[in-house]
C-alpha cells in the first residue's frame, strides 16, 4: 500500500488540509440539502410532474421482454437483500485491519437506510400507477434503491481510494459504480415503481448524507490531531472512570 501524502506532512499542514476538506464537504452538504428541498417542494408541481410523465412514458415506450429481464436483474442487484449481504461481507473483510473504516462504512449504510425510511414516511408520496411491472408496498419519495445504492457504491469507491491510493483502480471502481447506480436508478423508473423525481431525490439525498458523514468523520480526525495520545492503559483507566462516574450518578 502506498503511503498517503498526508502522512508525509507535519501536523499543522495536515490539519489545514483536513480543515479545507471539511469546509468543502460542508459546502456540498448545504448545496445538496437545498437541492433536495427544491425537488421535494416541487415534486408534485407542473414542471416536475411533466418531467416525471415524460420519463414514465419513455420507459413504457422502450419496454421489451429482454430489457425487462435486465431491469429486474439490476433492480434486484440494488435491493435490500444484496446490499445487506454485500455490506456484511465488506465489513468483515475490513474489520481486522481497518476498524475505523468499518465503523464509518456500517454507520453510513445503516443510518442511510433509516434516513430514507424516515423521509418516505415524512413525504408520504404514493407510487406511480402507470402499468407497474413490480408491486411495492412502501412509499415512493425518495427512492430507496437510488439513495441506498448511491451511498453504498460511493463509499466503496472512497474505501478503494483511501486504502489502496491506486488512481487507476479507483477510476475503474468509480466508473463501474456510476454505471450500477445509474442503471439501478433507471430500472426503478422503467419498472414503473418510481417517478423520475423520486430517483433524483434519492441520488441527492444519498450525496447529502455521504458528504455530511464524511465531514463529521474528518472533523473527528482533525480533533484527534490535537488530542493527547493516550496509551492503552490510560484509555482503559479513563473508560473505567467514566463507567464508575456514570454508576455513582444514578
Amino acid at each position: 500500500m502506498k503511503k498517503h501524502y498526508l502522512e508525509k506532512l507535519g501536523e499543522p499542514k495536515k490539519a489545514l488540509i483536513i480543515f479545507i476538506e471539511i469546509v468543502i464537504g460542508l459546502f456540498f452538504s448545504l448545496i445538496s440539502l437545498i437541492t433536495f428541498n427544491e425537488i421535494a417542494e416541487y415534486a408534485t408541481s407542473k414542471n416536475i410532474a411533466s418531467l416525471d410523465t415524460f420519463f414514465a412514458n419513455f420507459a413504457l415506450s422502450i419496454r421489451t421482454p429482454f430489457l425487462t429481464e435486465a431491469m429486474l436483474f439490476f433492480t434486484n442487484l440494488g435491493g435490500p437483500i444484496f446490499l445487506t449481504l454485500a455490506t456484511l461481507i465488506i465489513a468483515l473483510l475490513l474489520l481486522k485491519k481497518h476498524k475505523r473504516e468499518t465503523a464509518l462504512f456500517l454507520v453510513a449504510i445503516i443510518m442511510g437506510v433509516i434516513l430514507n425510511a424516515s423521509l418516505k414516511t415524512m413525504f408520504d408520496r404514493q407510487r406511480p400507477q402507470l402499468n407497474p411491472l413490480v408491486i411495492e408496498a412502501s412509499k415512493s419519495f425518495p427512492s430507496g434503491h437510488a439513495m441506498n445504492n448511491f451511498i453504498f457504491y460511493s463509499l466503496l469507491v472512497f474505501l478503494v481510494f483511501h486504502l489502496s491510493k491506486n488512481k487507476k483502480l479507483t477510476m475503474i471502481a468509480g466508473l463501474l459504480s456510476m454505471f450500477l447506480v445509474l442503471t439501478i436508478g433507471f430500472s426503478r423508473i422503467y419498472l414503473g415503481v418510481h417517478y423520475f423525481s423520486d430517483v433524483m431525490a434519492g441520488f441527492v439525498g444519498g450525496f447529502w448524507w455521504l458528504v455530511t458523514i464524511l465531514s463529521v468523520a474528518y472533523t473527528m480526525i482533525l480533533f484527534d490531531l490535537f488530542m493527547p495520545k493516550l496509551t492503552l492503559k490510560e484509555k482503559i483507566i479513563a473508560f473505567l472512570k467514566k463507567m464508575v462516574d456514570a454508576i455513582l450518578r444514578r
